[in-house]
C-alpha cells in the first residue's frame, strides 16, 4: 500500500493493533468493524480505515489477512504490516510507537491531508463519525 497515492483526497481513520493482542486491539477493531457499517457506501471511496501491526514481525500478511476476516473487514479496510524498521517510521510519525508493543497507546487518529484529531481510549463510533466530517 502506497499511503500517500491510497489516501489522497480520503479521510483516514487509523488505529494501532497487533493480532493476538487480548486487551485493547479487540476493542479497537469492533468500533471500526461498526464504523463500516456506519460509512456504507463512503468506506473505501471517500473514507478508508487502516489497521497498522504494533507487532510487525508476527503479524504477517496472512496473519492479518486471517484475523481481518474475523473481524469481517470488507474493502475499504486496510490492514498494514511490513519490515519492522518500515512500520517503527509510520508509528514514530503517528505518535504510536513504544519499544514494548504490549504496551502502545489505544489511540484512533482521524485525518486528511494535514488536519488530524487524536482519540486516546476508546471513542464512541459518533464521535469518530463527527471528526471525519470536520475533516472534510
Amino acid at each position: 500500500v502506497s499511503l500517500p497515492e491510497d489516501l489522497e483526497g480520503k479521510v483516514l481513520i487509523m488505529d494501532f493493533v497487533y493480532t493476538h493482542c487480548t486487551t485493547v486491539c479487540p476493542v479497537l477493531s469492533a468500533l471500526f468493524a461498526g464504523l463500516q457499517g456506519r460509512l456504507g457506501g463512503r468506506l473505501g471511496k471517500e473514507v478508508l480505515l487502516v489497521s497498522v501491526t504494533v507487532d510487525p514481525a508476527r503479524d504477517t500478511t496472512e496473519r492479518l489477512k486471517r484475523y481481518a476476516e474475523r473481524m469481517g473487514a470488507k474493502p475499504g479496510w486496510l490492514w498494514l504490516t511490513g519490515p519492522k524498521p518500515q512500520v517503527k517510521k509510520l508509528l514514530e510519525a503517528a505518535g504510536a510507537y513504544t519499544p514494548d508493543f504490549e504496551n502502545h497507546p489505544a489511540m484512533v487518529l482521524v485525518g486528511m491531508d494535514k488536519t488530524w484529531f487524536r482519540f486516546y481510549g476508546f471513542p464512541s463510533a459518533q464521535a469518530v463519525l463527527e471528526k471525519v466530517e470536520a475533516c472534510r
